[in-house]
């Protein structure tokens, strides 16, 4: 089935001395576009030398047409490359040119060649690349469909080529058609195979997608619906707590617990407000931004922060990095969620490297931690809304993050630290 291995058997069988017995066969095949006639592949000693030593080896072996076949398929890469080089150098236009090969294929009939230089059809240039002045040229036709042409030359022994070798030629030529078309025919079936099953993942994908998008859409609607009920009454009991605390009464229990009350309550509001943000994302307020810039102030805002950490600071920003388009803000809130998850996971301190780079026609991101890692089961949920492995949060950063960079045509994607820790590749679209 493999197009390669049946245009080996084909040649083996006519150059064989079990097969035809021909010294050399060249196989020209017309392209996929119809529009040329290529040199594809050869069998054939280099000259008298080369013939004899080849020919004494199989004949002391005493190998079988099969044997032979194998051995010969076998050792591909190391025999016969002279001939190869020689046939892979013709390239002939079916159209315009008037020459013996193309005129094999339009009148679908064999030649036999006695003297090509006086040959009205044969070039000069198909005698001296093929050093050859006798030879046998068929047609290769399968279902009335000419796939290309089948030439044997006897150029070593220089026997004559009589009327009934080109008959036999012609007739092996004719199931050799059927071998090569039943190839093609398998190739095509399996790349197809290949491009539904290509079509059926991206499908499954596209539909887990919608899926996944239709369940975060109820999720936010949801969850803004609840953030805007619950945000009103919050908003009195924090104005209360607040005033009372203000009156400073003396009982240092009470203004113990007030405290705690209104700071509660200040991280409620935080977290409705990142909910209402995720459930209905602002649109982006798009313009070309410096990324290495805008990251370097973001680092800048959480210096003291990697200080009091014991986190070390690596930046790797490419020098000529090209602008993208971007709103600013918004990817100032993501590298802060992506800073801060690296912060939190190094408690006992680490190293955090960020950098960029132009990759394919990407601006690449990069946060990479020494932490503690992102298990592999929890890595196919961190981008999901208010999944979150931490005692305190929202679980909403990395989903916000992922939205805001897809709102931008451009993607996130996790990976393993070379050592440890967890790394994180933004992709942002060249303008």
């Amino acid at each position: 089935m493999e197009l390669e291995l049946v245009l080996d058997i084909v040649l083996v069988g006519a150059t064989s001395h079990h097969g035809l017995g021909f010294n050399r066969a060249f196989l020209f095949l017309i392209n996929d576009a119809g529009s040329y006639l290529e040199g594809k592949v050869a069998v054939g000693p280099a000259h008298a030398e080369e013939a004899h030593r080849v020919w004494s080896e199989i004949l002391g072996r005493q190998m079988t047409l099969k044997e032979m076949l194998y051995s010969y398929t076998r050792q591909q890469e190391n025999v016969d490359s002279y001939v190869n080089e020689l046939v892979r150098q013709i390239r002939i236009p079916l159209q315009g040119s008037e020459n013996i090969l193309t005129n094999v294929v339009t009148a679908c009939k064999p030649f036999n060649i006695v003297d090509a230089a006086a040959h009205p059809l044969v070039p000069r240039e198909l005698i001296e690349t093929l050093h050859c002045n006798a030879f046998a040229v068929v047609p290769l036709v399968s279902r009335e469909k000419v796939l290309g042409v089948l030439w044997a030359d006897n150029a070593i022994t220089q026997k004559p080529i009589e009327d009934r070798d080109v008959e036999r030629l012609r007739i092996f030529s004719n199931n050799a058609s059927l071998a090569i078309e039943n190839s093609n025919l398998y190739q095509n079936i399996q790349e197809k195979v290949v491009e539904l099953n290509r079509a059926y993942q991206e499908l499954q994908e596209n539909k887990d997608r919608l899926i996944r998008t239709e369940k975060l859409a109820a999720v936010g609607e949801m969850s803004a619906m609840v953030a805007h009920a619950i945000r009103n009454p919050l908003t009195a009991i924090g104005g209360f707590a607040r005033r009372l605390f203000k009156n400073e009464y003396t009982n240092s229990a009470i203004n113990k617990y007030l405290k705690i009350i209104i700071e509660e309550i200040d991280r409620l509001e935080v977290l409705l407000n990142e909910i209402l943000d995720f459930a209905r994302p602002r649109e982006p307020n798009l313009r070309t931004v410096c990324i290495n810039e805008l990251l370097e102030n973001t680092l800048e805002m959480l210096a003291e922060e990697f200080t009091s950490r014991a986190i070390t600071v690596l930046t790797q920003l490419a020098p000529d990095l090209p602008p993208v388009t971007v709103d600013s803000d918004q990817f100032k809130e993501v590298f802060l969620n992506m800073l801060r998850n690296a912060i939190d996971a190094m408690p006992a301190g680490g190293t955090l490297t960020a950098g960029t780079l132009v990759e394919d026609h990407w601006v690449k991101i990069t946060f990479a931690d020494t932490g503690v890692g992102i298990s592999e089961s929890d890595a196919e949920k961190i981008f999901h809304p208010f999944f979150t492995r931490k005692s305190q949060g929202s679980g909403l950063g990395l989903a916000m993050s992922n939205q805001i960079v897809a709102f931008h045509c451009g993607h996130i994607t996790l990976r393993k630290g070379e050592a440890s820790g967890a790394t994180f590749d933004i992709y942002l679209p060249l303008p």
